[in-house]
């Protein structure tokens, strides 16, 4: 019996953190700003020694992803970024907070009952987003 799989995720949802190969490449491209990979191949020599394929390879997913703009410049592209660095970080941290809360409610929810080390402005902003939470389910 073949085994059931997971649906993908929905492209306006981030579940998952970038892999350090995916960072390291949206960093160069957020620095760098429009880039073709041999540019972003060569930002990233000093620390890491890779072959081209495996820039292209890279640049692609995270287009696909929908994290970078391309463009056709000659026989290859220049990359862009899509989202900005904070907006990335947002969906990252909504998603697995998201994620936590479906699959772990009672240990997140005893975790921040127990932390009284968070500061003020936070608790504000969590309480902003656990109404707003309850407003989508509701109104799903």
């Amino acid at each position: 019996m073949a085994q059931k799989r997971d649906p993908a995720p929905s492209q306006n949802r981030w579940h998952r953190p970038l892999g350090d190969l995916e960072q390291a490449v949206m960093d160069v491209v957020w620095s760098h700003g429009p880039i073709g990979s041999p540019g972003v191949q060569a930002a990233l020599a000093p620390a890491r020694q890779l072959a081209l394929t495996t820039v292209v390879t890279t640049l692609d997913r995270l287009y696909k992803k929908g994290l970078l703009r391309r463009e056709r410049v000659g026989k290859g592209y220049q990359y862009s970024a899509a989202v900005s660095r904070s907006d990335l970080e947002q969906r990252i941290v909504r998603g697995v907070l998201a994620d936590l809360m479906a699959e772990f409610p009672d240990a997140l929810t005893s975790l921040l009952e127990e932390d009284a080390a968070l500061p003020p402005d936070v608790y504000d902003r969590l309480s902003e987003w656990l109404r707003r939470q309850r407003e989508e389910a509701e109104d799903a």
